[in-house]
């Protein structure tokens, strides 16, 4: 479809069909590994465009975000890890059951911070840290990371 409104628009076929092709090609937000071995988000983006990318995702994914910062680069977020799906089968019945105490309910919400920092030449990372500030290598962060990485495209 954008390959049929550039050529609408003047632009030659072999010309319009090679530039969709390297943008699907060619992602704006790729998940990796950092020094620490500590997922990060690498974005190719300055840091102005990436902190208002990053806040409106936060946003859309349902994220709830407690309060920001953007001197230092930081919101403050708080996230509810979903617990992994059982294996065990429920009957419609079982399901009804409003009374019995969900997995997901009974979880506790924790504080992250995701920090959003200018990296060299244009390009801009985005870390899950801890309430305290320390980088977070674990599962719950990775799982934010590439939801992020997911809408960012």
């Amino acid at each position: 479809m954008l390959t049929r409104l550039m050529v609408k628009f003047g632009t030659p076929q072999t010309v319009a069909a090679a530039d969709v092709k390297q943008a699907k090609l060619d992602p704006r937000a790729v998940l990796s590994k950092g020094s620490d071995g500590v997922p990060v988000l690498v974005l190719k983006d300055d840091f102005d465009r990436a902190w208002r990318r990053v806040g409106l995702s936060l946003d859309r994914l349902g994220f709830s975000v407690q309060e920001f910062d953007r001197a230092e680069g930081l919101y403050y977020i708080r996230y509810l890890n979903p617990p992994a799906p059982s294996k065990e089968e429920s009957s419609f019945l079982d399901k009804l059951a409003f009374w019995k105490k969900d997995g997901a309910a009974s979880g506790k919400a924790e504080d992250y911070r995701v920090s959003v920092a200018a990296a060299s030449s244009g390009e801009t990372k985005v870390a899950v840290l801890t309430s305290k500030g320390k980088p977070d290598g674990s599962e719950a962060a990775a799982r934010m990371l590439a939801v992020l990485q997911e809408d960012l495209r």
